[in-house]
């Protein structure tokens, strides 16, 4: 009776676990308004349910929305990124 618990026990123990495949691909377009407001649309692509964007415009601000709206204040070039 020992022998098939400790069977029993060996064969709950043992699980498989399948490595799932995820992949990101970051993307984005934007036009440029009046006073220094440019409209970003994400267009992104991913395979993860929830997926959560931080955007980085160059000056200092930031957005987590999926389709920021930024106003910059300067001029010059800015370097705008979606990690």
């Amino acid at each position: 009776m020992k022998i098939r618990i400790i069977i029993l026990s060996l064969l709950l123990a043992s699980v498989s676990i399948t490595q799932a495949q995820f992949f990101c691909q970051a993307g984005f377009t934007y036009s440029i308004g009046q006073n220094g407001t440019v409209t970003f649309t994400n267009t992104s692509s991913s395979n993860f349910l929830n997926a959560q964007y931080l955007w980085s415009f160059g000056d200092g601000g930031t957005d987590t929305t999926t389709n920021p709206i930024h106003i910059y204040n300067g001029t010059g070039p800015m370097c705008a990124v979606l990690p």
